[in-house]
């Protein structure tokens, strides 16, 4: 499977969700960053702030700088992470949170 155990891949983003402090500075291993943020619009369609992320990384120098981001920030940005936030997870009334998570990552490997 592309990414890993999709299970744990669940377990794993909604136990950061819930026990990381939101000022924890995360460190990218990988820069997927503008990809994933342009995934993320296939999901997330009204996000202005990140949309910003998209301008901001399509400005840089895509293989010499990096942007660090925070909890708080990805819980913004990230679908994987909005999709346990009551407000985003209301445009998807059908599903569960974990049958979010697993359409959202289906996606994201085909994508």
């Amino acid at each position: 499977k592309n990414g890993g155990d999709v299970d744990v891949l669940y377990k794993t983003t909604k136990y950061l969700f819930n026990e990381l402090e939101d000022d924890l500075i995360l460190y990218p291993s990988h820069d997927y960053f503008l990809s994933n943020l342009k995934f993320s619009k296939t999901v997330d369609t009204n996000n202005e702030y990140r949309d910003s992320y998209i301008k901001r990384r399509e400005s840089m120098d895509l293989d010499n700088e990096f942007i660090l981001t925070t909890v708080k920030e990805e819980k913004r940005i990230n679908p994987f992470f909005r999709l346990f936030d009551p407000e985003f997870k209301q445009k998807y009334p059908n599903m569960t949170e974990k049958e979010l998570f697993l359409d959202f990552r289906s996606k994201r490997d085909k994508w």
